[in-house]
C-alpha cells in the first residue's frame, strides 16, 4: 500500500511505503520512499519521536536537520534524532527512492 506525504503543503513531498506493517510488536519502523524535487528552501520539516536512519537506493537526496542540508547520493547513509526538525528533497531529475527506518 503505497501513501503520500504532504506535511500541510499543497504537492505531496514523497510516496511512502510501509515495510513492515502487518509485523507486531516491530522495535522499529521501515519504510520505502520515493521523494519529489524542491527547492532546498521550501523543505517541510517535521519531528518524531527516536532516531531516523534513511539509506538512499538510488537518486541524490537532500536531508535537512534543523537548519543545515546535506546531500545524500546512492549507497549513502545517514542517521540522526528524529526530534530535530528534518526534511526531505529530490535533488535533480532521476528518480530518488530510499529505505527508511525510525527506530522509537
Amino acid at each position: 500500500m503505497e501513501f503520500e506525504e504532504r506535511l500541510d503543503a499543497k504537492q505531496v513531498l514523497y510516496k511512502f511505503q510501509c515495510l513492515d506493517y502487518p509485523a507486531t510488536e516491530r522495535k522499529s519502523s521501515s519504510y520505502l520512499a520515493e521523494f519529489n524535487a524542491d527547492a532546498a528552501d521550501r523543505i517541510v520539516q517535521h519531528t518524531h519521536t527516536g532516531h531516523e536512519f534513511p539509506l538512499v537506493l538510488s537518486g541524490t537526496l537532500g536531508l535537512k536537520v534543523e537548519d543545515e542540508e546535506v546531500v545524500l547520493n546512492t549507497g549513502d547513509t545517514a542517521y540522526f534524532n528524529g526530534t530535530l526538525p528534518h526534511g526531505y528533497r529530490r535533488i535533480g531529475d532521476p528518480p530518488c527512492t530510499a529505505v527508511v527506518v525510525t527506530v522509537p
